[in-house]
């Protein structure tokens, strides 16, 4: 039988609030593990499966983001308190 969608709605609200805080978060740890600079030319898109999608359409970025791509895996690892094992970057608009 469905349920009343009175009853939805508060597990739908916390659950989108739990969404957005921990997209919060994530763009927290983003930004110290690579820094102000570079985390304004980039955009995290989420993380799936260990994978952290990040998006720049700055040259510049890209490479430093591979150069530094261990580093910032390691450091996002401990921060998040799980793997995160592979940061795909995309080319498209940051802002």
């Amino acid at each position: 039988m469905a349920k009343p969608l009175r009853d939805l709605v508060p597990n739908i609200l916390r659950h989108a609030s739990a969404q957005r805080q921990a997209a919060e978060q994530l763009q927290h740890h983003w930004e110290q593990a690579v820094g102000k600079q570079l985390a304004a030319q980039t955009r995290v898109m989420a993380l799936r499966k260990g994978a952290l999608y990040v998006q720049t359409n700055d040259a510049g970025a890209h490479f430093t983001l591979n150069i530094e791509k261990p580093r910032v895996l390691q450091c996002l690892s401990q921060a998040l308190g799980q793997p995160v094992t592979d940061l795909v970057i995309r080319a498209g608009d940051a802002a």
